[in-house]
């Protein structure tokens, strides 16, 4: 087994945060997984984008060339890293704010779900936003238990009743999607 991810947004969303916590719940799961990050001005509100990959067996190039999973927070940085999408990439959009037509990826399996506005809905403020979609996404692929991503969080003291919180609002937020698709 191997999985890719690729996950993107404007810098100051917790791309890379929330990167780091899949590649470490994998580990917790004593499966092999490398991440990897841009720094650029994406820091500074630019787009930003880290990499994932998670297998059981040794993992030998940290590069990935085609997603089996995007995630993109903002259409601008989906638009940008687009081909790191194939005809079998899972995209995964927050279209709180944006929208972007479903003939551009006409084979793809796309979920659209207002990642943004449940975190403001829950918690008053957007910081939220990673960590719920990540919950979302642990349901979605189902290699990794949620026992292990809490493990990783709590490796991060910071607003941690928060995060868990949100990782539950995501994982909720599966469960009750009327947008399952078979994948």
């Amino acid at each position: 087994m191997k999985k890719t991810f690729v996950f993107c947004g404007k810098g100051g969303q917790g791309i890379i945060f929330v990167a780091n916590l899949l590649s470490q719940s994998a580990i917790n799961e004593n499966l092999h997984s490398i991440q990897t990050q841009i720094y650029t001005a994406a820091q500074r509100g630019d787009v930003s984008k880290s990499e994932v990959i998670i297998s059981d067996y040794q993992i030998d190039y940290p590069k990935i060339e085609s997603a089996d999973y995007f995630i993109s927070l903002t259409k601008k940085s989906l638009l940008k890293f687009r081909e790191l999408i194939n005809d079998n990439t899972i995209i995964i959009f927050d279209n709180t704010y944006e929208d972007f037509s479903d003939d551009l990826f006409k084979k793809n399996v796309i979920y659209k779900l207002p990642f943004t506005k449940n975190s403001f809905d829950y918690f008053n403020r957007c910081d939220y936003t990673n960590i719920i979609t990540l919950g979302f996404l642990i349901k979605l692929i189902d290699i990794i238990k949620e026992d292990s991503v809490i493990k990783s969080l709590e490796k991060f003291k910071k607003d941690l009743d928060n995060n868990k919180k949100a990782f539950f609002i995501g994982i909720n937020l599966y469960n009750n999607s009327l947008i399952k698709k078979e994948v």
